[in-house]
């Protein structure tokens, strides 16, 4: 083996020399040694390894700094192994280093290693070349100073590459550095790194990650010592092929997990996607996490986890599952502090989704997230909840439409032993026959004040809602419920536990065109009730409306009004479709009432079309108790 060496060993700078070595056709062993007890800095240095299986191996160690020095390493063709190494006592900065290792399955080791002064303002070029490459670059700070404005830029090329890149400082910050990975063409593993140790804070880098075409897997590490992880923006392109995505970023005791950005772009393919943000103390915030799957049967999971005594506030998470069969899971996880003001949207595209959506608060409340599901077309299923173990579930707005298919939605909010109030909640099933369950479950507090709607829309749906204060009341809510067409199975149950009153609730029930079934399980007050306390307190009845727009709405059953109801159940007729208006509504028996009869011993309402009291009689609804209906119950919008 052909063997060239430079060695150079002193104790005075090394300054301003060129060194260069020039490999053969042969298997070369090339080697530059240069080290001293003082600096090494504004040197060029030039080594190539020609074809054949060539050894590189460049060492500079200095007790002082190592900068501003010029470094080119090429293997030329051949499976190469090239090594260079950095060391110093001091800094290691200003430094550019560029390493091609040309055609041939190459191995490249990059170490830059500092001690007791920053690594900062580094320059760092490795191009793998075609082949199946293996790239290592390694910077670590082990002490006391920074990580700080290093450039690092490694491309795998053509082949299947394993590139491993490390930033690491000692007890002080890594920050402003920049990472760019390429895979290029072939099945790659890329690994990127960015690890903080205890006293520091890791923050403003940036890391971009290409996969380029091929079946890729791809871990991104970001995690900090004892103080804040932040501002840190993360972009990871997957391209074609199936490619595994894991994007971690992970804050210790006492810091901040913060105003990062994680953008995913995964491409086509059937991709697996990881997103894991956890903290230590202090809050997870601000955060913005956007992933993007593409065409293909993805699985994507995203966590925000915080286990001690902060909460996680102010994050957006976005996913688009692009079309096919998507499994996406979103989970926010609160130890003792609360989660709120949390943007969520996810949009799954054409394809046989699973997706589901959990907040969970052990010793806090949940309040003022917003979260937005659209699963697109095809048979869904979509499951949330936001389950606090003892605090509040409030001013929550959810968003759910499960698109065109035959959807199966569930959504709950629970609370072991606060309210669940002011929440907004709108669930659309879409075209299609869809089973649609809500529930707001409080164990020992109320439930009051939500704003609930269900809509049903085109197909034979069935929606349930129940809403269940175990020991506390369950007052003042609003449910607005639109079948659609269709031969509608509504659910409604309202209950409150012993000792306790369900008042004030209004439910708005538009089955739409169909024989809709509507089942109400509400116990409850349906006439003002006045109670005695320190003041007199009038406790308002619960209303029911049921609305009819057409005649093609006529028809219903109507299951679990009490006999007790009759002020609180309320038909609403579109006037420009039925007659009856003004003084001409009422009882058929009635001389001022020709369109409208209620036949008591059957529980049934007819309205006539003829309005002469024969010939035209058509089933508006039929109850199944003697509930007494009069012209009291009848109005027109």
């Amino acid at each position: 083996m052909p063997t060239q060496n430079i060695t150079v060993s002193t104790n005075t700078t090394i300054s301003a020399q060129t060194f260069s070595l020039i490999g053969t056709t042969l298997v070369d062993l090339l080697s530059i040694s240069l080290v001293t007890d003082n600096d090494i800095n504004t040197n060029t240095i030039n080594v190539s390894g020609d074809s054949g299986n060539d050894l590189i191996i460049v060492n500079l160690v200095a007790e002082d700094n190592i900068s501003s020095n010029n470094i080119t390493l090429s293997g030329g063709n051949g499976n190469d192994l090239i090594e260079l190494s950095l060391v110093a006592n001091s800094s290691i900065s200003n430094n550019t280093i560029l390493v091609n290792g040309d055609a041939g399955n190459d191995t490249i080791n990059l170490v830059l290693a500092g001690y007791s002064s920053t690594i900062s303002n580094n320059s760092i070029t490795v191009n793998g070349g075609s082949g199946n490459d293996i790239i290592n670059v390694n910077i670590s700070q082990a002490y006391s100073s920074d990580v700080q404005s290093n450039t690092v830029v490694v491309d795998g090329g053509v082949g299947n590459d394993n590139i491993n890149i490390v930033l690491q400082n000692g007890t002080s910050d890594l920050y402003n550095n920049d990472v760019i990975a390429t895979g290029n063409t072939g099945n790659d593993i890329i690994n990127v790194s960015l690890l903080g140790m205890d006293g520091s804070s890791v923050y403003s880098n940036t890391v971009t990650v290409d996969g380029g075409a091929g079946n890729d897997t791809i871990n991104i590490l970001l995690e900090n010592g004892t103080d804040d992880l932040s501002n840190n923006d993360v972009t990871v392109i997957g391209g074609t092929g199936n490619d595994i995505i894991n994007v971690s970023l992970l804050g210790a005791d006492g810091s901040y997990v913060s105003s990062n950005s994680v953008n995913i772009d995964s491409g086509a393919g059937d991709d697996t996607i990881t997103v894991l943000l956890t903290g230590g103390s202090s809050t997870i915030q601000d955060n913005d996490i956007t992933i993007t799957a593409g065409d293909g049967h993805d699985v994507i999971n995203v966590s925000l986890l915080d286990t001690y005594s902060s909460g996680i506030t102010s994050n957006t998470v976005s996913i688009d599952g692009g079309n096919g069969n998507n499994n996406i899971k979103v989970l926010l996880n609160s130890g003792t502090s609360e989660i709120s003001n949390n943007d969520v949207t996810i949009n799954s595209g054409t394809g046989v989704d699973t997706i589901s959506v959990k907040f969970i608060s052990f010793t806090s409340a949940i309040y003022s997230n917003t979260v937005n599901i659209n699963s697109g077309s095809n048979n869904d299923t979509i499951n949330f909840e936001f389950n606090s173990g003892s605090y509040s579930i409030y001013s929550n707005d959810i968003n759910i439409n499960g698109g065109s298919g035959n959807d199966l939605i569930s959504a709950k909010l629970l609370s072991g032993s606060s309210d669940i109030s002011d929440n907004t909640i709108i669930l659309d099933g879409g075209t299609g026959n869809d089973l649609i369950n809500l529930e707001l479950l409080s164990g020992d507090d109320s439930v009051s004040s939500n704003n609930i709607t269900v809509n049903g829309d085109t197909g034979n749906d069935q929606i349930s809602i129940i809403l269940v204060g175990a020991d506390a009341d369950v007052y003042s809510n609003t449910i607005n419920v639109n079948g659609g067409a269709g031969n509608d199975l509504i659910s409604i149950s309202l209950t409150g536990g012993s000792n306790t009153a369900v008042y004030s609730n209004t439910i708005n029930i538009d089955g739409g065109a169909g024989k809709d079934t509507i089942n109400l399980d509400i116990n409850g007050l349906f006439s003002d009730l006045a109670v005695t306390t320190p003041s007199v307190t009038t406790l308002a009845k619960n209303d029911i409306n049921l609305t009819y727009n057409t005649l093609a709405d006529l028809g219903d059953l109507i299951n679990g009004v009490p006999t007790t109801a009759n002020e609180a159940v309320i038909f609403r007729f579109n006037r420009t479709v039925f007659n009856g208006d003004a003084n001409n509504d009422g009882i058929l028996d009635s001389p001022l009432s020709p369109y409208f009869s209620f036949d008591q011993a059957q529980g049934r309402l007819f309205y006539d079309v003829n309005g002469v009291a024969s010939g035209g009689s058509v089933l508006v609804a039929d109850f199944d108790s003697s509930i007494i209906i009069t012209a009291d119950n009848i109005t027109f919008f």
